[in-house]
């Protein structure tokens, strides 16, 4: 079974070249919109190369699933950052965080270089 990334997302469409960067570093996608339904995936096999939280998009949530995934596999996060308690709980996840405009210079490179 090849390698899988997880995008935590409820908007497919704010990062619609995610699929397409994923299947090009040789990695299927799967996504899911909040932290229950990521439990649903990760029960299902074996652990996610990366995981990508879309925090446009899911806000705490995400910030909760990064949390739950720290130390498990590669975390990523799209985050509009501003000062204040998220930034500093994100922080604590060893995410590797991607301003929006960031995203489609370094993320493609970032999944097709995962050991």
């Amino acid at each position: 079974m090849p390698g899988w990334v997880l995008a935590v997302t409820r908007d497919a469409l704010s990062v619609p070249e995610l699929e397409e960067w994923v299947r090009l570093a040789g990695f299927s996608l799967h996504r899911a919109p909040d932290v229950a339904r990521m439990e649903v995936l990760l029960h299902k096999g074996e652990r996610p190369v990366a995981m990508i939280a879309d925090l446009l998009s899911t806000g705490k949530e995400g910030l909760a699933a990064l949390e739950q995934m720290a130390g498990r596999t590669h975390l990523f996060a799209i985050a509009a950052l501003e000062p204040g308690k998220m930034l500093e709980e994100l922080s604590r996840t060893g995410a590797h965080v991607l301003e929006p405009e960031e995203v489609a210079g370094a993320l493609p490179v970032l999944l097709a270089n995962l050991d």
